[in-house]
């Protein structure tokens, strides 16, 4: 095995370990997965559409992080659809975890 794959392999794994930690936690995502999602998705349409929970995670990490700018609005909504399509005890947890005392 090259030394250039083990690299790929080990880049890879690191990506999918951070979104697999994003997607249990809910918590952002940083570095390269961030760029993953097509500016053509950051919007009302498309997020109403979907009900791909990784997606949402991803559109909604984008959206937080200001890569492209600053949508409160379209935040919310996403994470108002990534709230509906979870399944109901992921669906609390989430609301557990993101909701104010």
């Amino acid at each position: 095995e090259r030394a250039s794959e083990r690299a790929g392999r080990s880049a890879g794994d690191a990506v999918a370990a951070r979104r697999s930690a994003a997607s249990l936690g809910g918590g952002e995502m940083s570095g390269p997965a961030v760029a993953d999602v097509p500016v053509e998705h950051l919007d009302y349409a498309h997020i109403s559409a979907t009900a791909d929970v990784a997606e949402l995670r991803a559109i909604l990490d984008v959206l937080r992080s200001g890569k492209e700018g600053s949508w409160p609005e379209l935040e919310r909504h996403c994470e108002r659809r990534l709230v509906e399509c979870l399944p109901p005890k992921e669906r609390k947890l989430y609301i557990a975890q993101h909701s104010e005392p």
